[in-house]
């Protein structure tokens, strides 16, 4: 028989979960206190409804404020990535409403905490998520603050490109970015996209925008991107008007499912048509000439050297300090893989292109990409060397 003092030891684990690390959220008196006592059962019932459809990553259009839904459905559901790889079957991940005030007639501005905890262990912050609560004919919908935000910043119109800036913008790189949209567009067979690009200093600019205040996965993080965000929306990477080379991703994305999709063959190409991502030091983004011409003065340096170890061992990370000098970020790899695509361009057009673009990415990423540039153009790793260095040497 089992012992009564062992149900009741159950009966309060139980009642300590079901208080503790319940789905609703909690948050201070003191905000309560705040915020009128009819609206609060409203936005906290809405908050929760929030917090659950990104968690379950099913979120409704109808809570999405519909001036920006496209925008904040992408980045709740960023949202979502974030907290499922947050937790584990050891980790419970638990919210809080820490802040939530007025920013003018029905709308409000709260911030949500994600926190994980393992047991009864204390819990460790992972994620600060600012959202904005409008209130329209009656309805609580949601958005990112990332109109609020911007709302006083001056705006630039650049062929099919509106930029967002405080204080000055370089027009010639935003008609460069502009020129490259067209192009892009062109070869792909799609429309031309319109885009709202706003300026930023650096990633943690970027993630304040889009709501994260905080996010543990971005600590100290400063010169990376996001992409288009919602279909229309991009950032630039640390204030330069010309982000071409995520631009190129996007169409890409419109013709071959993630799936399929090469990320040697991916980001070859964009160092080639769009550029080099990261900015240098001097605040320029490097372009694919001259990235080929330091190339070139350390291959006169060093003439023994493997371009296929150097390709293959360049992609993911530069270990090569070829372009330390410039910036730590590029990646002699994705150099190389930009001259091979611009010869399978030359000899097949955008067919060996597309070809090249979904040759998946089993059992990784190179092999397939080694594979079929065997096919397309006859270079394999027998004469890799050989032949990318004639490559290389067409571009003096």
């Amino acid at each position: 028989m089992i012992p009564k003092i062992f149900f009741t030891f159950i009966f309060h684990i139980a009642l300590f979960n079901s208080v503790n690390f319940a789905q609703k959220m909690d948050c201070s008196d003191v905000l309560l206190e705040s915020l009128d006592k009819e609206f609060q059962q409203e936005l906290f019932t809405s908050l929760d409804s929030l917090v659950e459809q990104i968690r379950r990553n099913q979120i409704s259009e109808k809570i999405l404020w519909q001036k920006e839904s496209k925008l904040s459905k992408t980045i709740f559901e960023e949202v979502h990535s974030y907290e499922k790889s947050f937790k584990d079957s050891t980790y419970i991940i638990s919210n809080s409403i820490l802040n939530c005030y007025p920013i003018g007639k029905d709308r409000h501005l709260c911030q949500i905490a994600y926190y994980r905890q393992k047991e009864y262990n204390s819990k460790s912050l992972q994620l600060l998520l600012s959202v904005l609560v409008h209130k329209e004919n009656g309805i609580l919908t949601f958005s990112t603050p990332l109109n609020y935000y911007t709302d006083s910043w001056n705006k630039q119109q650049v062929g099919s490109i509106e930029y967002y800036y405080r204080d000055t913008i370089r027009i010639d790189r935003a008609e460069k970015f502009a020129q490259k949209n067209i192009l892009f567009a062109s070869r792909f067979k799609k429309p031309v996209q319109s885009l709202h690009y706003f300026m930023v200093e650096n990633y943690q600019e970027l993630l304040r925008l889009l709501g994260f205040d905080f996010n543990a996965k971005s600590i100290g993080k400063l010169r990376d991107g996001f992409g288009v965000l919602g279909d229309d929306v991009i950032f630039s990477i640390m204030n330069n008007e010309d982000f071409s080379h995520d631009l190129f991703h996007y169409y890409s994305e419109t013709i071959h499912k993630w799936s399929v999709r090469n990320w040697v063959t991916e980001e070859g190409l964009a160092y080639s048509w769009g550029n080099a991502y990261y900015t240098r030091k001097d605040g320029e983004i490097a372009e694919q000439k001259e990235l080929v011409e330091i190339l070139q003065k350390y291959m006169d340096q060093n003439p023994n050297v493997d371009l296929l170890s150097l390709f293959e061992n360049n992609i993911w990370t530069d270990r090569s300090g070829i372009y330390e000098h410039l910036a730590p970020d590029y990646q002699v790899g994705r150099l190389i893989s930009s001259l091979i695509c611009d010869e399978v361009d030359k000899r097949h057009g955008m067919e060996g292109i597309n070809i090249l673009l979904k040759i998946g990415s089993k059992p990784n990423h190179i092999e397939p990409f080694l594979q079929s540039i065997d096919d397309l153009l006859g270079i394999n790793r027998s004469n890799f060397n050989e032949r990318v260095y004639r490559l290389i040497e067409n571009y003096r």
